[in-house]
């Protein structure tokens, strides 16, 4: 089902849901048990409350940067981080994929440790150690399972979890403070499998609430925060050698779990040349995308202290567990004006609409609405939907 709203401004929220009758899905358990990493017993239960809590405050969450071969989107990621609000040099860690091969990317990273931004034993270099002509998407696979091995075993070996971001992004100055509000969720409630700052149908004029968060199947990543106990746990040893991201959204992965998003992305994407984006792609879909302008450097604006967007964490995780996440969802179906198609939608009014739609006609619809299409592979769910 498909919920319709005006907000504040005359803009239309879209809330999406596979169905009026919403199913309890089957939940991963989680396991407390001994696991035993190259010759170490590493305790998931080992992951609570107190390194949440020392990583869950935003100037001590880890974050990875990903880059390769670009200097000016790595120095205008680094920036664009480093003005985030209570950003500290100590929770950056920057991996240099392709080392060695591009100098000013070296040069980049050699200025950043020396201004302070970095620290230089954070900097960890990556080379692919396959053929020169296996596909992309293939060495990005690779770099990424040497991103959270390293993490997770080396770097930072008690963290309970890191963020990671990718050299063409650009960060809003509250995301920190996003990542530290969720991140304690996502250990406690089993029904969740990371969390990320975007979302994939965060057009402007579709969302507005800056201070919502919402649950989808659909692993967008574009900045996420990866658990130790999900990585080490469950994927580091069945890694793929393939597109990663189209892994982790499979069903093998998720089991049912969800994703915690912003209803406003936290994130934004400008890399218009890459292994899964073209231009034609990316002016299509990524210009119109709602998101915080980078902050200006000479005018940063003062940090939220009580929480997310002025909401107290605890608050915004309470309503985010899943039976009151449901129900939440529930009403607000039931409460609908309900429509057989979109042409019964009055713009400019404040009324919620419910359409149901069968899954097949998702592609038909999204095109009369302009959002993303559905990604042609079997059994991935739709784009920012929730079951």
């Amino acid at each position: 089902a498909m919920m319709l709203s005006r907000g504040s401004g005359g803009l239309l929220v879209l809330r999406l849901a596979c169905a009026l009758v919403l199913l309890c899905r089957l939940q991963a358990t989680r396991q407390n048990g001994e696991v035993s990493v190259e010759g170490t017993a590493w305790s998931l239960a080992a992951t609570s409350a107190s390194s949440v809590r020392k990583y869950s405050d935003p100037g001590t969450l880890p974050v990875a940067v990903l880059a390769c071969a670009s200097e000016d989107e790595l120095e205008a990621t680094v920036a664009s981080l480093s003005r985030a609000w209570d950003f500290r040099a100590s929770q950056l860690f920057l991996f240099q994929d392709c080392a060695g091969e591009f100098q000013g990317v070296d040069a980049t990273i050699e200025r950043l440790c020396q201004d302070g931004t970095l620290l230089r034993d954070h900097w960890f270099r990556h080379r692919y150690e396959g053929n020169s002509s296996d596909p992309v998407h293939v060495k990005i696979a690779s770099h990424y399972q040497f991103v959270l091995s390293t993490l997770f075993r080396r770097a930072i070996p008690d963290a309970p979890h890191v963020v990671l971001l990718e050299d063409d992004l650009r960060v809003s100055e509250d995301l920190l403070h996003y990542f530290a509000a969720v991140a304690p969720l996502v250990h406690e409630d089993d029904s969740l499998l990371a969390a990320s700052a975007w979302n994939d149908h965060g057009f402007t004029g579709l969302v507005d609430d800056d201070s919502q968060v919402l649950r989808t199947d659909h692993f967008p990543g574009l900045g996420w925060l990866c658990t130790r106990e999900l990585y080490i746990g469950e994927l580091e040893d069945k890694w793929p050698d393939f597109v990663w991201d189209v892994w982790l959204r499979l069903e093998e992965q998720t089991r049912g779990r969800q994703i915690l998003i912003p209803e406003v992305p936290r994130t934004h994407h400008l890399g218009s040349d890459g292994s899964s984006m073209h231009l034609v792609s990316f002016s299509k879909w990524f210009p119109s995308m709602s998101a915080f302008q980078p902050t200006d450097a000479t005018a940063v604006s003062s940090p939220i202290r009580d929480g997310f967007r002025g909401i107290v964490a605890e608050d915004i995780r309470e309503g985010l567990r899943l039976a009151a996440y449901r129900e939440r969802l529930r009403a607000e179906l039931l409460s609908g004006m309900p429509v057989d198609d979109f042409w019964a939608v009055h713009r400019g009014v404040e009324t919620v609409y419910t359409m149901v739609f069968r899954s097949d006609a998702w592609s038909a619809l999204a095109r009369y609405l302009g959002l993303w299409p559905r990604i042609p592979l079997p059994n991935l769910p739709i784009r920012s939907s929730f079951e």
